[in-house]
């Protein structure tokens, strides 16, 4: 379970990005940030990660804080993120990104079973997997890193708009992937920029605006009343 409480963020040159927000993701249970530009949704995944450090509140994982764990020591408890746009370290091959995932385990027998599966769930990486990561199209740069973060076998997952930028069968693909997550009893939080793009995947939804959480419960009931207003006027 991740659990975030009243957290707030100040950038140094600039408006308070987060005011008290909280937020709590359960295991097997896929919860969409969803918002406008500047809302604070990045931000919010970012500090969850442990590159923001917050002004106050705080994140926890299965009841034990994380307050002053960096990145690394987050990503050993099996929190993985993956930033917008699909970053990848181009100059590697396909195969060498998805390994590198994989840096904090030692069971060589599930890395290798679940290398199997990234290729499957990705045929177009599993094609290519000596090409170098830099010269994939930018659909399969997104899917490359979502691989690898997946190599990582988290716990939580933190996704920041893994659909943007991607084709129909590239969204089905990635959808499907996170149910298997999902069912894995991971904690999945993504953001969205449009809500109606999380109907298919998020079992419940936080509308932010302006830093604050305005809006929770169903993606359904977001797009169906005057939260959606709420959130975006």
């Amino acid at each position: 379970m991740l659990e975030i409480r009243d957290l707030r963020v100040r950038y140094p040159r600039g408006p308070l990005a987060l005011d008290g927000v909280s937020l709590i993701a359960h295991p097997g249970e896929v919860i969409a940030v969803v918002g406008p530009n500047g809302a604070g949704k990045s931000t919010l995944l970012r500090a969850a990660a442990g590159f923001i450090a917050p002004e106050a509140g705080t994140v926890s994982q299965d009841r034990v804080s994380l307050t002053g764990l960096a990145p690394h020591q987050r990503a050993a408890r099996g929190i993985a993120y993956a930033p917008a746009r699909g970053r990848i370290l181009a100059a590697l091959s396909v195969w060498d990104n998805l390994v590198i995932g994989a840096w904090l385990r030692r069971d060589r027998d599930a890395v290798a079973r679940d290398l199997a599966r990234v290729f499957e769930w990705f045929p177009a990486l599993e094609a290519r997997p000596r090409r170098p990561a830099g010269a994939l199209s930018g659909g399969d740069r997104q899917l490359l890193a979502f691989g690898r973060i997946l190599m990582s076998a988290p716990r939580v997952l933190l996704l920041d708009e893994p659909l943007a930028g991607l084709d129909a069968e590239e969204r089905r693909r990635v959808v499907s992937v996170i149910n298997v997550v999902k069912g894995q009893e991971a904690a999945v939080v993504l953001t969205e920029h449009h809500p109606a793009g999380i109907r298919e995947i998020a079992d419940r939804a936080y509308g932010l605006k302006g830093g604050r959480v305005v809006f929770g419960g169903s993606a359904e009931a977001l797009v169906r009343t005057s939260a959606f207003t709420e959130v975006y006027d």
